[in-house]
């Protein structure tokens, strides 16, 4: 039987108390996060759903553990590569912050890779909230994994997190600051 404080021996939270992996924590792995943001928005989805968004003018994105920042496309090829030669975009926040926050959102038709998925690719997956799920997996499918009552009555009154999205805000000069968004849920039934 296992409780709150047992570490798991196997699978992606190998290593983890019980506690752990049900309510997760309130911080992220800041270059998963970055990487992540980087495969939503240089993909191929992105330049279609900007064409449809009418902002069409972006080349690609650059990011670092904190910004985003956009390169427009060039005005004139004939000139040299520079700052005054690419388009300028303005405050696009509100439609970038829609554009990214749609991936962490329900993803019924699979065809938006969720962060979950992204992270699973990884060589080694980071925790990413709390997981409820995953423990209620492991009692269905491994024969050697059962949760105690007394464990499964202090999880009932455990919160955990949810990472809900990115917060996207505008600095100037084609350049977004960005931060992970949390909620905090309780079990259904709390």
């Amino acid at each position: 039987m296992h409780e709150l404080a047992t570490k798991l021996n196997f699978g992606k939270y190998k290593g983890l108390t019980i506690q752990q992996i049900y309510q997760g924590t309130l911080q992220i792995n800041k270059f998963l996060l970055r990487d992540y943001l980087s495969h939503i928005l240089n993909s191929n989805n992105f330049n279609n759903w900007a064409l449809f968004e009418g902002i069409q003018l972006i080349d690609s994105f650059y990011l670092t553990d904190h910004y985003i920042l956009t390169k427009g496309e060039i005005h004139n090829p004939v000139l040299p590569l520079s700052q005054s030669n690419r388009a300028i975009l303005g405050n696009i926040e509100e439609k970038l912050s829609n554009y990214i926050n749609q991936y962490f959102q329900a993803n019924f038709l699979g065809i938006l890779t969720d962060i979950t998925k992204f992270n699973a690719s990884n060589d080694f997956p980071n925790q990413i909230g709390g997981d409820p799920d995953y423990l209620k997996w492991c009692e269905k499918n491994i024969n050697t994994f059962c949760l105690s009552e007394n464990c499964k009555q202090q999880l009932s009154k455990l919160s955990y997190v949810k990472l809900e999205g990115v917060k996207i805000m505008f600095i100037g000069n084609e350049k977004y600051d960005y931060a992970p968004t949390f909620k905090i849920q309780y079990s259904e039934n709390n």
